[in-house]
């Protein structure tokens, strides 16, 4: 048997002890004179068998740490024990929890690139040239002249946090081609709009307004616009999608951009309709698929998202979206 155990062993029988006098009935000086001996050896021996099974960084200083364990059972018998336990489950409880595989799960986000896309590992070569300011401005100017035929939708963020650059040459260029982008938009707007003012017949505004909805989506879709002039984009792409469809209601892909631009302002009863619209137009299945998802989330209805993400084959999937079905199916 270890010292630990012997200790703890004579504690148990000296305050056992104690405790059958003071039943007893020795009330008397000499009898509480008795109790209090055996009480105070009680906690000499616990002191130190509770200071041998403390974590070594709560020992010192050492003649302290005895002292408070002793006067603690004096004062309060058996509470160093009680205390020592709920420390180690505490302790234990701890542990679990710092070795959890995982402690949070952020939303999955959707991206247009596949990761095999050479052009991506291209493309995030330049962001972090052109975000490092250890970089000379010459080679970061390069590369931003290197994003001149990327699409909007994935430079025009990074084009917005340029236009802080300390570099004059930078943000003056990186304003040039954000606006270049908005106004080749801006200027089609204008000329179908110019086109749609002029007498014609049902066909003709039906193409009219068909084009301007694809434009305004377009302005919102490539990340051109934010804040109140995004939700106008969005809002006018809704207009002129329900203006085409009331001159011709059999086009698929019509209601399909009448969804995405009713999901893009929260309408999720529009979505909805629109999207069964859609399918019961033939639009594919699959393609619908992962709008129905999110359709289902923004709605609450987890068990729909799997049930939607689980139609999708393998084989039709960007890497991003991939994980988001592995993750829900």
């Amino acid at each position: 048997m270890s010292l630990t155990a012997k200790l703890y062993a004579t504690f148990a029988a000296l305050e056992s002890t104690a405790l059958g006098l003071a039943l007893a009935g020795h009330h008397g000086l000499s009898g509480t004179l008795q109790i209090l001996g055996l009480h105070a050896a009680a906690s000499a021996c616990l002191a130190p068998a509770t200071w041998a099974t403390l974590p070594t960084g709560m020992r010192d200083p050492r003649g302290p740490v005895l002292a408070f364990l002793f006067v603690q059972n004096f004062f309060v018998p058996g509470s160093p024990v009680l205390l020592r336990l709920a420390h180690a489950v505490g302790a234990r409880f701890r542990r679990l929890l710092e070795e959890a595989p995982v402690r949070e799960i952020g939303e999955p986000e959707y991206a247009i690139y596949r990761e095999s896309d050479p052009m991506r590992t291209r493309a995030g070569r330049i962001r972090t040239k052109l975000t490092n300011l250890k970089v000379p401005a010459h080679d970061r100017l390069t590369a931003l002249l290197a994003l001149q035929e990327t699409p909007a939708r994935a430079s025009a963020d990074l084009l917005r946090q340029l236009l802080g650059d300390p570099v004059e040459d930078i943000r003056l260029l990186a304003y040039g081609m954000l606006d270049g982008k908005e106004k080749s938009i801006s200027e089609r707007i204008l000329a179908e709009e110019g086109r749609l003012e002029r007498p014609g017949d049902e066909q003709a505004r039906f193409g009219c307004h068909k084009r301007l909805a694809e434009l305004f989506w377009e302005l919102a879709y490539q990340r051109l616009v934010e804040g109140d002039m995004k939700r106008y984009a969005c809002e006018q792409a809704l207009k002129h999608t329900r203006a085409a469809i009331a001159l011709n209601d059999a086009d698929a892909g019509l209601w399909v951009l009448t969804m995405r631009a009713a999901l893009a302002l929260r309408d999720l009863v529009s979505a909805r309709e629109a999207l069964d619209r859609a399918a019961a137009l033939g639009f594919p299945p699959e393609q619908l698929a992962p709008y129905e998802a999110e359709l289902a989330y923004l709605d609450g209805r987890m068990g729909q998202v799997r049930k939607s993400l689980s139609r999708i084959r393998d084989l039709s999937l960007s890497a991003s979206l991939a994980r988001v079905r592995n993750f829900w199916v």
